[in-house]
This record gives C-alpha cells, structure tokens and sequence, in this order.
C-alpha cells in the first residue's frame, strides 16, 4: 500500500467517524489484492445516501486512481457515475472528458461515457449545449449499432439521453418511444420515486394527447405506471389512460368532468382525446366481435364510440388513414366491415376476451370435425 493510500484511508477512518468501519474494509481488501471483492464493496458503498461534501471524489483521488487500472472498465464506469454525482456540470462534463481516454479499450464503457456526457450538456439546455449532447448522441448511436450483449446498463444510459433530447426538443412521439425503450433496459431502483413519478407523468401525457400514440399497453404494464396510481394527486391520469386503453367512454367522460382541469395540458386537448379514445372504443368494439362478425353498423359503432351516426364515416375513415384498422365502408348499407385491426399490447381483460375467442374458437372447430366425420362416413367405407 503506498503511503499516500494509507495516509488518506487513515484520515477517514479518523475523521469520517460514521464510515470508519467501511474505511477499513477497503483498506483490508486492497492489502489483500480482492480487487473483485472491493470493486463490489465500493459500488455498495457509493450507494449509501449520507457521504459527506466531495467524500466520494476524494475517495476517487487517492484510493481508487490507484489501482484503477485493475478494474472491469464498465465496472469503473459505474463507479465514476456515482462519483460524477457529487461535481458541478461543469466538472463533471471535465471529469468524464477526462475519464473517457482510460476507458476506450472497452466499447461498452465508452458507449457509457459518451451517453453520460451527452446528458450532462442536456443540464443546462443552452442552443449550444443541445447541440453539442445531440453529437453524443449520435456518436453513442453509431457505436451501439451492430453491437450485440452489452450490459443493460449501458442501453439504458443510451435512451435516457435519447429521452431527454427528445423532450427538449418537444418531440412526444420520439419521446414516447425512447421513453420505453429506457424502461426496458433500466433499473428503476436506481432512480429516485420523484424521478420515476416525473417520467411516468410525462410519458402518460404523451400517450394521451399524441395523434400517433395509439399503443401504450406496454406502458400500462410497466410497474413506473403504478407512480401515478400511488400518487394522490396524479391517480386520476392513471385511471384516464385505463379508460384510453380500454375504450371506455363512459369512463373517459367521467374523468372529464371531474378532474381535466387539473391538468393544463389535458385541459387544452379536450377535443383530440375524445376523438382518440373514439378510435380506440372503435378498435375495442371489432377485438370483441367474433372473427366472423366484424360487419358493424354505423349504430353500433356511435353507441361504442358516443358519437352521432353522421360522425362515424369520418372516424371510420381516419382509423383506416392511421393503419389502425383495415377494411371497407358501405355507405349505402351504413356498414364498415372490418378485416384486420392493429395488434396492441393488452391488458389482463383483453386477454381474458382472447382466452373467451380461443375456447369458442375450438370449441366450433370441433363440432365442424364430428360434422366432416358424420358427413363422410359412407365415403370410407366405400373406399376402405
């Protein structure tokens, strides 16, 4: 152990009376040469929520800098992460500029310091910070494709930077987008619950008021959604996007006239949601339909949709324009004949309807069976 190693592992056990023990800890592992088993111990003791002021940086000046070289480079990346929390922007962006020459042997870790960076410029939102994570971003892009088996922790850094430049950029779809692919990858225990409540807010408010958003069961599925449920304030969003998911008009109104107003941005799109959850009550209405049944007529489809019949060809027809549904309109007949509707992510009631088809399904496919068999008895009997 070098001296300046001793000395200042010494000074915090001394000084820093709270993690004396975890002080010495470190200083047995390294003695020891248990680079493995420190690494693990520092990650779980940068975890910890009561460091003092720049503990963890000089923790990296004169203890970690001198076996760095021995760790995993991801793994010190990791730990460099932690460490970053406790700098200004404008250090940590010196930092990791720094930082990122000690790990480029290392694609992934690079692919991590080249996100991290990215976001760090996104901290301060200037046009020239913007543009300057948007070259991270696009560095990171070009380095991750055709890369197979990197950690999650690496993707998930990748589209929270895609996620953040999206919001910036007030792209919803994008964000939208990004935002689930940031939840694929990340460990939501990372982040703080006022983090994830933030995320989920702004992720619901996209699905509901995009025009393009029409698929967001995944979102429903993910435990971030539940925030808004556990959240007093926001449980009604989370109720509001159930009602979207399932087409549920009367529910939707409901939410309407107790609680949009409480949100701004809602409060302004009345008028694009409720035809977007027509679309949806339409879309529901055929998934409940038999697969032999799906000739609907224009009074089916404005009692589900809430819609007066003189509406439902124009909804018809922007369903058909989305993709979201495929199939011909008789207008003479006032009928839509549906052949093919967009596949979603369901919920556990739509899959219950699906297991209701699937049995009904077999149970006509066996009767149709016993039928051919009784019908074609005599054939072989001829014939055999």
């Amino acid at each position: 152990m070098s001296a300046k190693v001793r000395t200042f592992l010494e000074h915090q056990m001394n000084t820093c009376t709270r993690h004396a023990g975890d002080y010495s800890t470190m200083a047995s592992l390294y003695e020891r040469r248990n680079w493995h088993q420190l690494t693990d111990y520092l990650e779980m003791f940068m975890k910890k929520d009561d460091h003092a002021q720049n503990e963890l940086i000089e923790l990296y000046q004169n203890f970690i800098r001198d076996f760095e070289t021995k760790l995993n480079l991801l793994t010190l990346t990791k730990l460099a992460k932690r460490i970053a929390t406790q700098y200004s922007v404008a250090d940590g962006i010196t930092f990791f500029t720094d930082f990122i020459n000690k790990i480029k042997a290392d694609k992934g870790a690079h692919i991590f310091v080249t996100a991290i960076l990215g976001l760090l410029f996104l901290r301060v939102p200037e046009p020239q910070n913007i543009l300057k994570a948007r070259d991270y971003m696009e560095h990171a892009q070009e380095e991750l494709e055709g890369v197979a088996g990197l950690d999650p922790v690496v993707c998930a850094e990748f589209y929270k930077l895609c996620t953040e430049f999206s919001k910036i950029k007030g792209d919803q779809e994008q964000f939208f987008a990004m935002g689930m692919q940031f939840l694929h990858f990340a460990d939501l225990h990372e982040y703080t619950t006022e983090v994830q409540t933030g995320l989920a807010l702004d992720m619901a408010l996209c699905a509901l008021i995009h025009p393009n958003i029409y698929n967001f069961g995944e979102f429903m599925a993910h435990p971030i959604s539940k925030r808004l449920l556990e959240t007093s304030s926001l449980s009604w969003i989370h109720t509001l996007l159930t009602a979207f998911n399932s087409g549920d008009m009367a529910a939707f109104e409901a939410v309407l006239a107790s609680d949009v107003q409480r949100n701004e941005q809602l409060a302004r799109n009345v008028a694009a949601m409720r035809q977007k959850i027509s679309i949806l009550a339409l879309m529901q209405l055929v998934f409940k339909r038999p697969a032999q049944d799906h000739c609907l007529s224009f009074a089916d489809i404005a009692t589900a949709t809430a819609r007066n019949v003189d509406e439902v060809e124009t909804l018809v027809m922007k369903a058909l324009s989305l993709g979201l549904v495929k199939g011909t309109i008789d207008e003479v007949a006032q009928q839509v004949e549906i052949s093919w509707i967009k596949p979603r992510v369901l919920d556990s009631a739509q899959i219950d309807t699906l297991i209701a088809r699937l049995v009904e399904w077999k149970k006509t496919i066996g009767q149709t069976l016993v039928f051919v068999e009784n019908e074609t008895t005599e054939f072989h009997a001829k014939n055999f």
